[in-house]
């Protein structure tokens, strides 16, 4: 059971992919033309994992990270659809601030181009959204760097 993942321009990816859920209590509602059946139910972790020396608050953590690497995921990438958008009737001084942001943002097509602060995000979300563990204190601190650098290149006029 997973999360919605973060948002996507391209429709058959959007909300795709998100963060496995944490063990508890949960509700399903399935509706069937008028009838609705709604049925309680308590999510557990799997054994294995358990006797892996993964602790329960471990796998909270991962998944409250990787929430905030959704949030900030789509907020960057909404961003630079609006730019994308926004650039086609753009002109002079507008089109340029623009054009640098999106350079901020988004890698250039190429080989070997350096990652730009979209690709290190998916980067960073990737890495903590495979096995279940605890992130590493590496991961919060890029987080919070990227974080960081989103606002002040957003700000950037």
């Amino acid at each position: 059971m997973r999360h919605l993942g973060p948002w996507d321009v391209r429709d058959r990816r959007t909300y795709k992919n998100g963060p496995q859920v944490a063990s508890g209590d949960y509700c399903v509602k399935l509706t069937v033309g008028e009838t609705v059946s709604i049925q309680n139910f308590t999510l557990l972790t799997d054994p294995r994992i358990l006797s892996l020396g993964v602790t329960e608050a471990e796998i909270q953590q991962q998944e409250a990270l990787g929430l905030e690497l959704i949030k900030l995921l789509t907020e960057v990438r909404k961003y630079i659809h609006g730019l994308e958008q926004e650039k086609k009737s753009a002109q002079g001084a507008r089109l340029e601030y623009i054009q640098a942001q999106l350079d901020s943002f988004v890698m250039e097509e190429g080989i070997y181009m350096q990652p730009k602060i979209i690709n290190q995000i998916e980067y960073l979300y990737a890495s903590i959204n495979g096995p279940d563990q605890l992130p590493s204190r590496d991961a919060y601190a890029r987080f919070s760097k990227l974080k960081a650098l989103v606002e002040s290149t957003k700000s950037e006029n």
